[in-house]
């Protein structure tokens, strides 16, 4: 056990990024918020960019709202949010048939410096309810630096009102990259749909201007002409040589061709590219799963396996569409075990009708890890409600991506080296010992084992940071901080 606890006080655990990608993750877990009145900030990440470069933004995951409120959820860079591809609305049908899941994207130009990005929700309209609901996701931040050899993100806005979706495929957005050396590359549409009852849309993210069946598109239908409005989300990733690359967004009306064939999409297009040899990996899976039984636990649809060569980060990602039974309450849920959790662990979904039995859904978990081998699962398990078939269709894609904490510098820089936790092991209180040269304005953030955020706080002067801890069940954290140059780092403590 000595050995252990001198492992944890003297390795440092994170180095600088100074022009590598960055990924910045808040767990959003919030019951019952008043949302009536004015946005409310749900969560929200503090970042700092060593140089110019590109943000990308994304709120996941689940609301649950009451009957009569129509909820407005977006990934902004203001405390608040815009009309059309700025947001996502959903509202519930009846008290059971209240969650809906959601996936909104932003792509952000920056300067070098520091910036925050949020997540917000208001009930702004159809206000007959109790104006309260409860918000389950995450809030992920991805910056790219605009460096030639580097990562890079391009991003297609999509605003297109009451437009002809019958008859044949419509491209909605087109996006042409240009790479230099091979990789991969990950396309994501992703936003809300407004439709006719009677019609059944498919839209896809993909290299052609036309979709396929299965994981190259995902599909979504209203329950009736009130509830209208779908939020939807869909990956495909392809490896690419150098060479010139165009991708697309696209939507159909197909199948069943019972409405107006009228539909209106606000979303983002958005392509990033990962050279090889750069440190920073992506790997996916298609998933194809027909009759699927998720009555006797939770069953697994996909699994996948990062080799991590160092300290770092994996943001996992499942998308898709799910096709349920009615009188059957669905889980769905991207994890580190082939099982869900509560809240931020899982996404629910209950089938409006034997008809209208579809959902598309994003659900997004972000890992600290270490060195080896990581497997990864997409899960699906029904829960409280086996009035169904027990069974389920899901077509999506389960993505892993790779952020090493270190992929530039070698070692910490003094400024931030030099501050230090005592007493580690902790009982009660932490003191958080910052040096007077790291002095003035920082952010301090508190990580639990899995890399999610338990508190985030700014130090705007030099007085002594004491952290109390005793609420914590035993286990390892981390504390991270970062000051106004740019330069962070991180250290571990265990509570006892």
């Amino acid at each position: 056990m000595k050995k252990l606890l001198v492992f944890w006080l003297f390795v440092p655990l994170l180095t600088v990024v100074a022009t590598a990608q960055k990924v910045f993750h808040a767990r959003i877990d919030k019951t019952d918020l008043a949302l009536r009145g004015a946005p409310v900030v749900l969560g929200q990440v503090n970042i700092v960019a060593p140089t110019a470069g590109k943000v990308v933004v994304r709120f996941d995951g689940d609301c649950i709202s009451s009957v009569g409120d129509r909820i407005f959820l977006a990934a902004s860079n203001t405390a608040f949010w815009g009309g059309a591809d700025d947001c996502i609305q959903v509202k519930s049908i009846s008290t059971d048939l209240n969650s809906n899941v959601f996936s909104h994207t932003r792509v952000y130009d920056v300067v070098a410096g520091s910036h925050t990005f949020y997540a917000v929700a208001e009930n702004y309209s159809d206000m007959t309810g109790s104006g309260k609901a409860s918000v389950y996701g995450s809030l992920t931040v991805e910056w790219f630096p605009e460096i030639t050899g580097q990562a890079f993100v391009r991003h297609q806005r999509i605003s297109k009102v009451n437009f002809n979706v019958e008859g044949a495929t419509v491209k909605l957005a087109e996006q042409a990259i240009s790479t230099s050396v091979a990789g991969k590359v990950v396309v994501r549409f992703d936003g809300y749909c407004i439709s006719n009852d009677g019609d059944l849309l498919f839209l896809a993210a993909g290299n052609a201007p036309y979709w396929g069946s299965n994981d190259g598109s995902t599909s979504i239908e209203i329950a009736d002409d009130e509830f209208n409005k779908n939020s939807f989300a869909h990956v495909r990733t392809y490896d690419v040589g150098p060479g010139n690359h165009t991708y697309y967004a696209v939507i159909e009306n197909f199948y069943e061709t019972y409405g107006n064939g009228i539909a209106s999409v606000y979303g983002s297009l958005t392509v990033s590219f990962y050279p090889e040899n750069t440190g920073v990996t992506s790997s996916s899976q298609g998933i194809v799963q027909v009759g699927t039984v998720i009555d006797n636990g939770p069953a697994t649809l996909s699994e996948l396996v990062v080799n991590a060569p160092a300290d770092g980060k994996v943001v996992l990602n499942f998308t898709g569409t799910c096709i349920g039974s009615f009188g059957d309450y669905i889980k769905l849920a991207a994890n580190d075990t082939p099982n869900w959790g509560e809240y931020d662990g899982s996404l629910g979904f209950e089938p409006f009708s034997s008809d209208r039995n579809r959902t598309s859904f994003s659900h997004t978990r972000v890992f600290e890890v270490g060195p080896g081998e990581h497997h990864y699962y997409a899960v699906a398990q029904n829960v409280q409600e086996f009035f169904g078939s027990g069974l389920v269709v899901v077509y999506g894609h389960l993505n892993a991506t790779f952020y090493p904490n270190a992929s530039v510098a070698a070692s910490e820089p003094s400024l931030a080296s030099q501050w230090y936790l005592t007493p580690n092991p902790v009982e009660q209180q932490l003191n958080i010992h910052i040096p007077d040269q790291v002095g003035g304005p920082c952010t301090l953030m508190l990580f639990d084992a899995k890399g999610q955020t338990l508190r985030s706080w700014q130090r705007t002067n030099n007085e002594p940071e004491i952290l109390d801890v005793s609420a914590l069940p035993a286990g390892c954290y981390f504390v991270r901080i970062w000051n106004e140059q740019g330069h962070f780092a991180a250290r571990s403590f265990m509570r006892l």
